[in-house]
């Protein structure tokens, strides 16, 4: 019963870095996109940002 336990924590340990290792991936990928457009001298018209999906448009 112990070693269940000690077993259900180490894999909700690793779910729970490995969704913050996306997360944060996914952010950094968001924030360059932005990043990009204003270097470009564009305006970025529409963002959005979830969890895993993002979307960033920009127009001159």
């Amino acid at each position: 019963m112990k070693t269940n336990k000690v077993r259900n924590l180490i894999i909700g340990i690793m779910l729970l870095f490995t969704v913050s290792i996306v997360t944060i991936i996914s952010y950094k990928g968001y924030v360059h996109s932005i990043d990009s457009c204003i270097e470009n001298n564009r305006n970025v018209t529409e963002n959005h940002f979830g969890i895993f999906s993002w979307t960033v448009s920009c127009e001159q």
